[in-house]
Parts: structure tokens; sequence; C-alpha cells
């Protein structure tokens, strides 16, 4: 299922962001913010896994396997990124 794997990558861009929030200036908040961004992002997750569970049991392995497998190919693509940008220096 395409759309698991679409929304398992927006999920993943959703986490990345909420690390960002974390700056030097304001730690604490920016660490509040983050865990809260992050629980928001669990909290899809979850409720996609429920829905399709609700309406489309039959789908739901296939559904939770695309929905890992495109968090899993965002994280590995950034990861390789800052792997290959550190090199460089």
């Amino acid at each position: 299922m395409l759309g698991g794997a679409v929304l398992g990558a927006i999920l993943a861009a959703g986490a990345r962001v909420s690390v960002g929030r974390i700056t030097p200036d304001d730690p604490i908040g920016g660490m509040v913010q983050a865990a809260a961004l992050n629980f928001l992002v669990m909290m899809v997750a979850f409720g996609s896994l429920l829905a399709v569970f609700m309406f489309a049991r039959s789908a739901m392995f296939v559904f939770g396997a695309s929905l890992v497998s495109g968090f899993l190919v965002v994280a590995v693509v950034w990861f390789l990124g800052a792997a290959r940008t550190q090199n460089a220096h």
C-alpha cells in the first residue's frame, strides 16, 4: 500500500522537524515541544493503524509494513546524508 509508505515518510519528516525545535537558546522549551510533536506523530501512526484495523483488517499487515518501511527509508536517507556531510569535513 503506497498510502502507508507515504504516511510513514510524512511521519518521519514530522519527527525530524520536532527535533529541530531544540535550540541552545531554550533547550527545555525545545525538548517539551519535541516531545509533544513526537507524541502527536505517534498518535497519528496509532490512529491510522487503528483505522485500518477497524475498516480493512485484511490489509493490516501490508499497511503496517509499508508504514514502517516508509519511515525507515526516509530515516536511512537522512542518516546517509548526515554521514556524507560529516565525511566531507
